[in-house]
């Protein structure tokens, strides 16, 4: 079984109903594991920190939801995480990031985790709760197992072993535009 395919079992196991997500290519792959399982929403966000307010929102509001991030997503949730979501001790993001170590829009550049820089320890240091780091779909399993029936926040470190995107380079603003426009169901 595939990364995406296993996600979204376990999260499926686990009457989560909402998939908020800043869209990234890596991220696609778990989105069409949703829908071909089906029972899931997804929401298209613009920024990770929008997607803390969100996931508390949904948690509030008695639903389950999750956040699921490409690797550059954790840096620009730790404000919304901790004004919100640790400060009035919500117990909902689980905030899922994919890491294959390299950026898929810009051709396989290597992330801060292709040198080194330990993710894991980042969240800690931002006021994640509690904290995993994975490297196998039998990891990822039981971290969520736990996320799901524990109160967090949490937050998943998923260091796939996909094979990283190459060649390609920057996009031009105007295929950003529309691949962004795509992936939130707008035409163009």
């Amino acid at each position: 079984m595939a990364w995406g395919d296993t996600i979204v079992t376990v999260l499926k196991k686990y009457n989560v109903r909402y998939l908020n997500y800043v869209p990234d290519s890596k991220i696609e792959k778990l989105l069409e594991a949703a829908r071909n399982l089906g029972g899931f929403e997804a929401l298209p966000l613009t920024r990770e920190e929008e997607g803390i307010g969100v996931v508390c929102g949904q948690s509030i509001g008695g639903a389950r939801g999750v956040l699921l991030c490409p690797t550059a997503g954790l840096g620009n949730s730790i404000n919304a995480l901790a004004s919100l979501a640790i400060t009035y001790r919500i117990p909902c993001p689980i905030i899922i990031v994919w890491d294959n170590r390299s950026y898929a829009m810009t051709g396989g550049q290597p992330t801060a985790t292709a040198y080194h820089t330990d993710l894991a320890a980042v969240a800690r240091g931002a006021g994640y709760l509690k904290v995993e780091r994975v490297e196998t779909i039998a990891e990822f399993k039981r971290a969520a197992d736990r996320a799901l029936v524990e109160p967090g926040p949490w937050f998943i470190h998923c260091l796939m072993q996909e094979k990283p995107v190459t060649g390609g380079g920057l996009p031009s603003p105007t295929a950003i535009k529309h691949r962004f426009m795509d992936a939130i169901g707008a035409h163009h």
